[in-house]
């Protein structure tokens, strides 16, 4: 699920081959994301959003992102990595 959605080959809309290398350049600031947020942004039904401020190295320059981590609950409980998005800051 999170792996299709992340890729775009998932619903009616395709992302564009830029859009895909920006999310999976902020693929490993996910993970940090997740274990350094103690409080959730946002939840909405079964939809938890957790956002951090990173620093991201794009073309040898150092940049300040906000890194948003969505991640789905499922019915047993379990939480399943959806999607991440970030911008600069």
């Amino acid at each position: 699920m999170g792996w299709n959605h992340l890729v775009g080959q998932s619903g009616n809309k395709k992302r564009s081959t830029g859009d895909v290398f920006r999310r999976l350049n902020l693929l490993p600031h996910a993970r940090d994301v997740i274990e350094m947020s103690h409080t959730i942004q946002n939840k909405k039904k079964n939809y938890f959003v957790l956002e951090a401020v990173v620093n991201d190295i794009e073309k040898s320059e150092i940049s300040v992102k906000k890194v948003r981590v969505i991640i789905l609950e499922d019915r047993n409980k379990s939480l399943i990595f959806l999607s991440v998005m970030g911008k600069k800051i």
